[in-house]
């Protein structure tokens, strides 16, 4: 639910590689917060600094699905998506964009953290996420949450942004191959369940139940259908 939630704010879509913030955001923040105290003091105290109708933000977040499930959208109401953007305003952020060429606790990443964390607790408790299952008893561990978030957006994130940087289309080669080997996994799993139930030979088992063995049913958009791709 984390996850799906900092996605909100970074619209940034499944599969998406995180764009850097435009300069002159960077630049106005670093005139308007000096040090920490004032960073914390404005996320729960002062006017906003722009009108929260100029934040951009997404309000629905794609899950493609896999396997034999449907995809489906998360969506964010109204009145909860406006309480995130008057709280990114209060920063005067026209968008939610961490820096990722910058150390993780700077004093601008510092800020998109406070929001995130905040906003986050306010949509768990406003049942925003149920549809992900979210145990509601972890959402004031903000230990746990801060490990997550770092984790998610300093590590993960940084590191899919710094590949894609060094070899621009890398990301997108890679992830389209983790989806095509989690296909083979999957196939190779219901043969291997279909093989056992026929009572199969146990040679026939192993070899239909290797998934570097599997050929796959991958969709071709040229031929608008199913093909089966074969290893060399």
């Amino acid at each position: 639910a984390l996850y799906a939630h900092i996605r909100i704010l970074w619209r940034l879509e499944r599969g998406a590689v995180p764009k850097l913030p435009p300069s002159d955001i960077l630049s106005d923040f670093s005139l308007r917060f000096s040090d920490s105290q004032n960073i914390a003091a404005t996320a729960t105290a002062g006017p906003p600094l722009i009108h929260s109708s100029l934040v951009e933000i997404s309000q629905s977040l794609h899950y493609g699905g896999g396997g034999q499930q449907a995809p489906w959208m998360l969506m964010v109401d109204q009145a909860m998506l406006e309480y995130y953007q008057v709280c990114i305003s209060h920063f005067g952020l026209p968008c939610w964009c961490p820096d990722l060429r910058d150390t993780a606790y700077s004093p601008y990443n510092s800020a998109c953290r406070i929001i995130a964390l905040t906003t986050f607790q306010q949509g768990i408790l406003a049942k925003v996420y149920d549809q992900l299952l979210p145990n509601p008893r972890y959402v004031t561990n903000t230990m746990l949450i801060l490990k997550l978030y770092d984790h998610f957006v300093h590590y993960y994130q940084q590191k899919r942004f710094t590949k894609e940087k060094k070899s621009p289309g890398s990301v997108t080669i890679s992830e389209e191959l983790k989806t095509v080997y989690k296909n083979r996994e999957r196939l190779a799993a219901c043969r291997k369940k279909f093989a056992k139930e026929m009572k199969l030979p146990a040679q026939y088992i192993n070899m239909v139940s290797e998934v570097k063995a599997t050929s796959d049913d991958e969709w071709d958009p040229e031929l608008g259908a199913y093909a089966i791709k074969r290893r060399p």
